[in-house]
């Protein structure tokens, strides 16, 4: 049998014993949960940097919409700069200045680079190639924009001068002597002028719009008509053909075309 002394010391020896092991047991989990968090937060920044990682991957490569809605766009720039490099080429040739004309064999270099582009299926790089070539062609169109209106506005100024001098019968003996009737002439010339400014008017309203292309189609329309009113107030067929001379690179640009110098 244990005496009363006896269990006294036993119990003093559990007590020692659980004093000491509990906080190193406490001491074991609180190391083992700093290092499960520690863990967790290396594992955390990993994941975050791998997910960073793959977003801008995904950025550079374009998502599925991007790359649909560059497609998109493509097709339309591919069909719109082919028709404005066709259309200002010619007017480029005949009234584009050394630095113009340079411009313009950078322009369709590039357009030449944004449909290989096209053709790789790379649409994101193509469509901006092909944005970038459209802005260019803008600048260009605009530039030769205010050299046409300019050209065209001299025209009409000169056609409006030699019909009044009709009108005050500057012409009527060689008239005469060419049985013309000029009254009939000056008339129709009155109407045509009509047409010429209102051309003209279009080219300014679409030029006041920055829709460059479509005012150069009417600058040129207006000095076309004027060309040919001044043709027609000739009344000899020799000065006709030295009206037909002096603006022969307006009348083959009216066309289109190139002219040979």
């Amino acid at each position: 049998m244990y005496t009363k002394q006896g269990r006294f010391q036993k119990t003093k020896l559990v007590f020692f014993m659980v004093a000491i092991l509990i906080p190193a047991v406490l001491t074991a989990q609180q190391a083992q949960t700093k290092k499960e968090t520690a863990q967790k937060k290396t594992e955390a920044k990993s994941g975050q940097k791998k997910g960073e990682k793959a977003l801008e991957e995904e950025k550079r490569a374009g998502t599925y919409l991007d790359i649909l809605h560059a497609k998109q766009n493509v097709l339309k720039l591919k069909e719109e700069n082919f028709h404005s490099i066709k259309r200002i080429k010619a007017m480029v040739a005949n009234f584009g200045d050394g630095s113009e004309k340079s411009k313009f064999d950078q322009i369709q270099s590039n357009y030449v680079q944004g449909m290989k582009e096209m053709y790789q299926r790379q649409y994101l790089e193509s469509n901006i190639t092909l944005e970038r070539n459209k802005e260019d062609l803008d600048t260009l169109m605009e530039g030769l924009t205010k050299r046409y209106k300019e050209r065209a506005s001299e025209i009409l100024e000169r056609c409006a001068g030699e019909l009044v001098a009709a009108e005050l019968g500057e012409g009527q003996d060689i008239a005469d002597r060419t049985n013309v009737n000029l009254g009939k002439i000056i008339d129709k010339t009155k109407g045509h002028l009509i047409i010429a400014y209102l051309q003209f008017d279009e080219g300014k309203s679409f030029e006041y719009e920055k829709r460059y292309e479509e005012a150069l189609v009417h600058y040129r329309l207006a000095k076309e008509h004027g060309i040919h009113i001044l043709i027609r107030l000739k009344l000899t067929e020799d000065e006709k053909n030295q009206v037909r001379s002096e603006f022969r690179r307006d009348l083959t640009d009216s066309n289109n075309m190139v002219s040979g110098g």
